[in-house]
């Protein structure tokens, strides 16, 4: 999200799947089509041809936890990508993260920590969804299934 300053809020939603793209759009209102922007690509190409320190706010709601052992390497949360996530953050910006996946969170959590230049601030409420953050089908379908979504929030204090 950049440019977060009250009702001139702009979004930038990614995502590499046609049908996420058409069933974001179905969904999406009228009065907010000026409000979002759509990349049909990964986030990591996009976040490439911005400059530095452009947004206010991150999101990365359920992303793909990648259970397989062998495929733990394609997760979209390592430490090769929180550096670019916080790069193109600006300080006092903040990154957020939900995921239902209690292993996947242990290691976001620990990358998080040893980071260095972000700091989680709801350490100790990580089953608290924070206000920022909007309720998705995934975190539906999660407390449908009785698992507890797990939050993380966090700030950027330096560069």
């Amino acid at each position: 999200m950049i440019n977060s300053n009250g009702n001139n809020r702009k979004f930038i939603g990614c995502e590499p799947y046609l049908n996420g793209l058409a069933s974001f759009i179905c969904k999406l209102e009228k009065e907010n089509y000026n409000k979002i922007k759509l990349y049909k690509n990964d986030i990591r190409e996009l976040l490439f041809s911005f400059s530095k320190k452009i947004f206010d706010e991150i999101f990365i709601l359920f992303p793909d936890p990648w259970p397989k052992a062998r495929h733990q390497k394609r997760r979209i949360i390592n430490h090769e990508n929180l550096k670019l996530f916080s790069s193109r953050l600006k300080i006092n910006g903040k990154i957020f993260v939900a995921t239902d996946v209690e292993n996947y969170f242990e290691s976001i959590q620990r990358l998080f920590e040893t980071f260095g230049k972000i700091k989680i601030m709801n350490t100790g409420s990580f089953d608290v969804r924070p206000k920022n953050i909007i309720s998705t089908k995934y975190e539906k379908k999660a407390v449908y299934k009785d698992i507890k979504p797990l939050y993380l929030e966090a700030k950027k204090i330096l560069d």
